[in-house]
């Protein structure tokens, strides 16, 4: 298993693992017909121009075969101007309960953490309960921010989750 950045000719395989992963984690939260219509090259053009703006995409693979991803940048929004954000994390539905979430999420936090972040935060769908309880247990708490939108058509609402540490000097 190793875990490494990915570049431009990765986006496809990254789409790939965004649409397979909604395809299951969110059943029963979107639509049902939206997610049996995601296309796999639905992310590819936004993670091209997100990765111009300097979000990193790391990929988990064993035996070069794909089987996650997560992404990260300098916070978007800018009354979190000096955090860290994960944008997306996403895992096929055969690699979820075999470490490989955990391996991801503490390979994103030691890379933001090494680029003199001291606080991270991501948001994530406040009916996802699998995805939020992970988070928990993984040092993230709900900040009491909630955003509303709209989904495949179906009114949504995603919660801030942040993790902050103590800075380190590095040098």
């Amino acid at each position: 298993m190793k875990i490494r950045t990915a570049g431009v000719q990765d986006l496809e395989t990254v789409s790939r693992i965004h649409a397979l992963s909604w395809k299951t984690a969110y059943r029963g939260i979107l639509p049902d017909d939206f997610l049996d219509q995601l296309s796999y090259r639905r992310w590819v053009a936004p993670l091209k121009d997100m990765m111009e703006q300097g979000l990193e995409i790391r990929v988990i693979e064993e035996e070069e075969k794909p089987f996650g991803c997560i992404t990260f940048s300098a916070a978007r929004d800018q009354a979190f101007a000096g955090w860290g954000e994960i944008v997306s994390f996403h895992l096929l539905l055969e690699a979820r309960g075999k470490g490989y979430g955990r391996l991801l999420i503490q390979d994103a936090v030691r890379q933001l953490k090494e680029k003199g972040y001291s606080k991270i935060y991501l948001w994530v769908l406040e009916k996802n309960e699998r995805a939020r309880r992970f988070y928990e247990k993984n040092g993230f708490t709900w900040n009491g921010d909630r955003l509303e939108g709209e989904e495949g058509g179906r009114k949504v609402t995603d919660l801030r989750y942040v993790l902050s540490f103590p800075k380190t000097n590095l040098s």
